[in-house]
């Protein structure tokens, strides 16, 4: 039931507020003084219609809206329109953005369809309808027209749902033609994991090979400084040469002092010879070929320590291989290591023996 209904600048309502009261309300006046328009004010809420502002009247001042308020029992319904204005208020809450249409929870609760509206001249309500005319109404008024629509988009949705399966059993019967076309499908697809297992190890192979090359690689370099061992063996029994020749220059070097002890001697005694007119030529000649021997252990002293700055300089190169050797040896066992997993058994034997070999050597 409505209890009142304000209009603001609707038609010819500059501000109108009517209270109903329970039951029938009748509203009775002279022709052109508005009774139309409070139909149409009321309806304008209810359905939005009509758009625009054509019932806007002239006399409204620029910038005032046209307002209508239709008072329920629960909640009072309020149409607001202007220039920068489109909305519905519920009660205090604001409901905007609806576009042409009204906004479902106004409709919920106006719950006034197009059967609760009669214009002046309109015939009788449903007594000069055809009965077709009737039962369309009476079902929009129970809503059982709400109930043929839903059986109707049944029956089409069924219709269509009925083509698909139609469809899809036409075109699954396609698929198992097909299929049969494919029948060696599991087949190939077994010969191309195979390939692909052959592809991944050839792979890894290719990857184990580089691998190997360059162990092989770093093996060589490392046999390559090891080379050198050679030289240290070749140098090591020179060394031994001159160390005999150094042992043999400190023996030298003592009869040669011992020599040169005895050469003063035999010159004191060349000198007290030339005084003595008679002298044993036999003691003379002895004399000096003990000369002659201490000039050649002389010579040989001289030899021997340039000899021995040689072996000097010889043994700072020695000590500088033993630590070239000591360093090869500990880069080639760990390469060796590192490539034994890698290598075949026969490589990796033969590295280490020559490992094995080193390690004699400098014992």
């Amino acid at each position: 039931m409505i209890n009142f209904l304000k209009i603001r600048n609707f038609q010819s309502h500059k501000n109108t507020e009517i209270n109903f009261s329970p039951g029938v309300n009748v509203i009775i006046g002279l022709s052109d003084t508005g009774k139309s328009s409070i139909l149409r004010a009321l309806r304008w809420v209810v359905e939005n219609r009509p758009a625009g502002f054509a019932f806007r009247p002239w006399f409204a001042k620029k910038g005032e809206c046209t307002e209508v308020t239709v008072g329920l029992p629960e909640v009072d319904v309020r149409r607001v329109r202007s220039s920068t204005e489109n909305l519905y208020w519920l009660g205090e809450e604001k409901l905007e953005g609806f576009g042409q249409d009204v906004p479902e929870r106004v409709k919920e609760v106006l719950n006034l369809g197009e059967g609760c509206f009669q214009k002046q001249l309109d015939p009788v309500f449903l007594l000069t309808d055809s009965p077709g005319e009737v039962a369309r109404t009476l079902n929009r008024v129970t809503r059982l027209d709400e109930i043929d629509a839903l059986l109707s988009n049944l029956a089409s949705l069924n219709n269509s749902v009925n083509r698909e399966r139609k469809l899809i059993k036409a075109d699954l019967d396609d698929l198992k033609g097909q299929l049969v076309e494919f029948k060696d499908l599991p087949a190939i697809e077994r010969i191309i994991e195979g390939v692909e297992e052959a592809s991944a190890q050839l792979r890894k192979n290719k990857e184990d090979f580089s691998a190997v090359l360059i162990a092989v690689n770093e093996v060589e370099k490392v046999e390559e400084e090891l080379g050198d061992l050679d030289d240290f063996l070749a140098v090591e029994k020179e060394y031994e040469a001159l160390d005999s020749l150094f042992s043999e220059y400190q023996s030298l070097a003592e009869k040669a002092l011992s020599l040169s002890e005895l050469v003063s001697s035999v010159e004191d005694i060349e000198g007290q010879l030339e005084e003595i007119p008679d002298i044993d030529e036999g003691r003379v000649d002895a004399v000096r070929r003990g000369i002659e021997e201490k000039r050649e252990v002389d010579s040989r002293i001289g030899q021997l320590a340039m000899i021995m700055e040689n072996v000097y300089g010889l043994e700072d190169e020695i000590s500088e291989i033993e630590e070239r050797i000591v360093e090869a040896e500990n880069d080639y066992g760990l390469k060796i290591s590192e490539a034994e997993d890698l290598v075949c058994p026969v490589v990796a034997e033969f590295g280490k023996c020559i490992y094995g070999y080193e390690r004699r050597v400098e014992r």
